[in-house]
Parts: structure tokens; C-alpha cells; sequence
């Protein structure tokens, strides 16, 4: 199998699922002190938003490439 990079590669930073995959890194870092005042379910629930957002923002078509109409 060859790895290849998609035709937009330089355009990674836009896609919605960058920036969901961003902001669920973001989630999962947040200092232990901080973490433990946030319920657990909160926790789950935004957790599993962004895991969602991911998904959906990496199957959905994002608009036109560089030169399409």
C-alpha cells in the first residue's frame, strides 16, 4: 500500500474536521484541576460532540477545490 497526500493538502487547516480534531485535542488537555470541576457527563457529552464533529466534518464535502466552479 502507498501513501499518498490528498489533492488539497495545503488546505488541511480548513477542513471541519481539523478544527474538530483541534478542539477535541484541545478538550482532553485541559489541566486535572479544571477536569475534575466538570461533571461527568458534561465531560462524555462534549467529548463524544467533538469525536461526532470529526467524523461528520471528514465525510462531508467541503466545497469546491482550488480552480473548480
Amino acid at each position: 500500500m502507498k501513501l499518498e497526500l490528498i489533492d488539497d493538502a495545503r488546505a488541511a487547516w480548513r477542513f471541519w474536521s481539523m478544527w474538530a480534531a483541534g478542539a477535541l485535542a484541545a478538550w482532553n488537555m485541559l489541566p486535572i484541576a479544571l477536569g475534575e470541576r466538570i461533571p461527568p457527563a458534561i465531560n462524555l457529552s462534549v467529548s463524544g460532540v467533538l469525536f461526532g464533529s470529526f467524523v461528520l466534518g471528514r465525510l462531508t464535502k467541503q466545497g469546491a477545490k482550488d480552480g473548480e466552479q
